[in-house]
């Protein structure tokens, strides 16, 4: 068992080597299934303890200066993409489960415990009935305060602030502030 896991470690970094400056601490999980397309740009951090897994026919594509703190969580399931623009921060304990497609974009801040889910479950007959699978866009200089939820078919305009605790469940316009459970427009400037 030890040797497969130190294989999948090993053949992970031969494809983040290739790359300049990828760091990937070395208590990190990793998972990478079939047919997955990675793409790191350079300065990028997996900090110690998160749980990355890519089943699939996953892609993963991110910009320049990504850091992924410890704790967190990305899981792409199958056929799920997320695309990253430059200068992401991930703060600790955060959650992304994607299904569907994530698009984040240059600038964003996300504080901890901060989760961003874009898919739910069905329920036919009182019984499970497969997923709901939606998207989740976030828009250039965008703030995400600690302890928000993102969930599906969500797009927060650029210049946004996501107040902590926020459960946003609609689209955020340009410039503005939300905040509560839903979330709903404070200020905008």
């Amino acid at each position: 068992m030890l040797n497969k896991i130190f294989i999948l470690i090993k053949s992970f970094f031969i494809k983040i080597l290739l790359l300049k400056n990828v760091r990937i601490a070395f208590s990190s999980r990793l998972k990478i299934y079939k047919n997955v397309r990675m793409k790191f740009q350079s300065n990028s951090i997996i900090m110690f303890n998160s749980n990355i897994i890519f089943q699939d026919n996953a892609t993963f594509e991110a910009g320049t200066n990504l850091c992924i703190s410890q704790n967190s969580e990305v899981i792409i399931t199958e056929n799920g993409k997320i695309k990253i623009g430059d200068n992401l921060f991930i703060g600790f304990g955060s959650n992304i489960r994607c299904s569907g497609e994530i698009k984040i974009g240059n600038n964003v801040r996300i504080s901890q415990g901060v989760s961003l889910i874009d898919s739910n479950y069905k329920r036919k007959n009182n019984k499970f009935d497969g997923y709901n699978i939606g998207n989740i866009e976030i828009g250039d200089d965008v703030w995400i305060g600690a302890g928000s939820m993102i969930l599906k078919d969500v797009k927060i305009g650029i210049g946004s602030i996501i107040a902590a605790g926020s459960v946003v469940t609609k689209n955020v316009p340009n410039n503005t502030i939300y905040a509560g459970n839903p979330a709903k427009l404070i200020k905008t400037f």
